[in-house]
């Protein structure tokens, strides 16, 4: 597109999108632009002369732009689902974007100071990969990020095989149903075909142990750390449905009535967390029982089961999508620990936490390096010595 022709397009765009007329395609599309980096400067300009002229604006279609655009205008508040946000770091803000499409807002009206940071380090510490462990039956152990695609040694017979970034299972000619085991280090991240044709997704520290073939009348899986699955419908022979049960961290048991859904399960985070995007599921522990619609969200605890009726969606499986996504509920430790797992750094807190919250999002494949910039801009005090991050208030 002609460069004349494509910020007219631009300027199009957001002024739609100002007013609050512009269709979910133009919102799309404007989105596109702005992750796209290259016209960040003629957004944030636009944006700023029509908050000079009419700093109320509208009501915009999309939440997420909408925080992005407000904090860029800078002045004014906007109602987030969790509480309110100060948008008074505009060029914090403008350095953020950017450096990485990511947009962060303080709790409160605090003014903010560029944080200091200490890089002890003699290299950039580049985004997580593609990446296994595969733990056959038997004890024999496969490091997938070196092996060539093909039958994996020694389980030929089994119809195990790796291609790209996913092993696959093809249990049709074995009747093994002992465990074998797929692990991704913090780092890492690899998809797996099981005998059945469900696909998973695992993410960063996560693991899943499953068969070579599932017995007779039952498809039983086990689950730590963070899964995305889609399962295939089966039926037996009269044609009564087989079902399929994920059985996360031995504390609970999700029967799967339907199909796409996401397993939020490390043992750092508050809670287990189920969101649902098609079908249905069936979550059980040993005192609750509830069954999710689509889009909904279960949260587990040691001794209830919350749901949230209108999850978001996006933020749930940004991971498998290449994206960090910030929903507005998200303070710095929540935000250190999914990037510790996915650059495999580990992240020390001295002294007071920072109250800051997050929003807007960002996407995998940046350099660590290029993310704490961000966090600097924001007023995070930090160190980076080697793999270790040290935040200071």
């Amino acid at each position: 597109m002609p460069e004349n022709i494509r910020e007219e397009r631009i300027i199009y765009l957001i002024n739609q999108y100002y007013a609050g007329t512009a269709s979910p395609a133009e919102a799309s599309e404007l989105r596109t632009f702005l992750l796209e980096g290259a016209d960040r400067e003629l957004i944030v300009a636009h944006m700023e002369q029509l908050a000079a002229v009419a700093p109320e604006a509208t009501h915009i279609s999309d939440e997420r732009l909408d925080t992005v655009f407000a904090s860029i205008a800078g002045g004014h508040t906007r109602q987030m689902p969790v509480r309110r946000y100060f948008y008074g770091v505009a060029a914090a803000v403008l350095a953020l974007v950017i450096a990485g499409s990511i947009y962060f807002f303080r709790g409160s009206n605090a003014p903010v100071k560029s944080g200091t940071v200490a890089t002890v380090t003699t290299r950039e510490i580049a985004p997580g990969h593609d990446g296994a462990i595969l733990t056959l039956a038997g004890g024999q152990q496969v490091v997938l990020d070196n092996q060539g695609d093909g039958a994996i040694g020694g389980s030929a017979g089994e119809g195990i095989s790796k291609k790209g970034g996913e092993l696959i299972v093809d249990g049709q000619n074995s009747s093994n149903n002992a465990l074998n085991t797929l692990t991704t280090p913090r780092g890492r991240q690899f998809a797996l075909t099981l005998p059945d044709g469900s696909k998973v997704w695992l993410n960063a520290a996560s693991a899943i142990k499953f068969p070579a073939a599932f017995r007779q009348g039952e498809r039983v899986v086990y689950l730590s750390g963070e899964g995305y699955f889609e399962i295939a419908r089966q039926a037996d022979a009269k044609g009564n449905r087989i079902p399929f049960r994920v059985v996360v961290n031995q504390q609970s048991t999700i029967e799967v009535l339907g199909t796409h859904f996401n397993i939020n399960a490390y043992e750092d985070e508050q809670s287990i967390r189920t969101t649902l995007l098609e079908g249905a599921v069936k979550i059980s522990t040993a005192s609750h029982t509830v069954t999710l619609q689509p889009g909904q969200q279960a949260a587990i605890t040691t001794d209830r089961i919350d749901v949230e009726k209108h999850a978001d969606l996006d933020q749930a499986v940004s991971w498998k999508n290449g994206l960090f996504i910030f929903n507005g509920r998200a303070g710095l430790p929540e935000v250190m620990r999914q990037l510790s797992r996915w650059y495999d750094v580990q992240v020390v807190f001295a002294g007071k936490v920072p109250d800051i919250a997050f929003t807007g999002e960002m996407q995998r494949n940046l350099s660590l390096q290029q993310v704490t910039k961000g966090l600097a801009a924001m007023g995070v005090n930090f160190k980076i010595e080697g793999q270790k991050i040290t935040i200071y208030p």
